[in-house]
């Protein structure tokens, strides 16, 4: 791996990007959308995400943004959701529903002004390269109102593979019992992470 003279805009040394438990405008999440991606997993997956966004705009009081990346997809989460208070089904393009990973960080400049930066994504090491992925931060942004600044930076890009065997087992082991409590690394329900994104206020 070698380094890489990134050019940073300037304006990118004067903003802030809120903390996640900080006042926001909304919730984006990604809504499985793709029969030939999810198969037989497509009607639970939907499911899934459903409940996730019926906690958030009930009990979580969150304005959910829920983002569909067909005309299917759009079709069956109006079925699921169109009638609950506090979600805004957005029609748009995307391959996976991970949109904390392809959607733009939400950042406030020192006049309080709201910034979408728009990262480079590479399909996690171009592992997984899905039609549309690149595309996302810039819907999400204009949904949003706002103009995308770009940035060079490849977020998520998943190169850095080596590690000492002590520290990979002892965290394969740590992770597998948090996965057979049904909860991610950070001990949230796996079901709701990574297809959670931010929209500062």
């Amino acid at each position: 791996w070698k380094a890489r003279n990134w050019v940073v805009p300037r304006i990118f040394m004067s903003l802030i990007v809120p903390a996640e438990w900080a006042p926001h405008r909304a919730m984006w999440l990604g809504f499985p959308s793709h029969e030939e991606l999810w198969v037989d997993n497509l009607e639970v997956a939907q499911g899934e995400v459903a409940a996730l966004a019926r906690a958030l705009a009930g009990p979580g009081r969150e304005h959910v943004r829920l983002m569909t990346g067909s005309p299917q997809g759009e079709a069956d989460a109006r079925h699921l959701l169109g009638d609950v208070t506090g979600i805004e089904i957005v029609p748009g393009r995307f391959g996976d529903i991970w949109l904390r990973d392809t959607g733009p960080i939400f950042a406030q400049g020192p006049e309080g002004g709201l910034h979408a930066i728009g990262f480079q994504f590479n399909g996690w090491g171009e592992k997984f390269l899905m039609d549309h992925d690149d595309e996302v931060a810039a819907q999400i942004a204009t949904a949003a109102g706002l103009p995308l600044t770009p940035c060079d930076f490849v977020m998520a890009a998943m190169r850095f593979k080596k590690a000492s065997r002590q520290c990979y087992q002892s965290s394969r082991e740590r992770d597998e019992k948090r996965r057979q409590a049904g909860l991610c690394r950070c001990g949230m329900p796996a079901s709701s992470i990574r297809v959670m994104a931010l929209e500062s206020a």
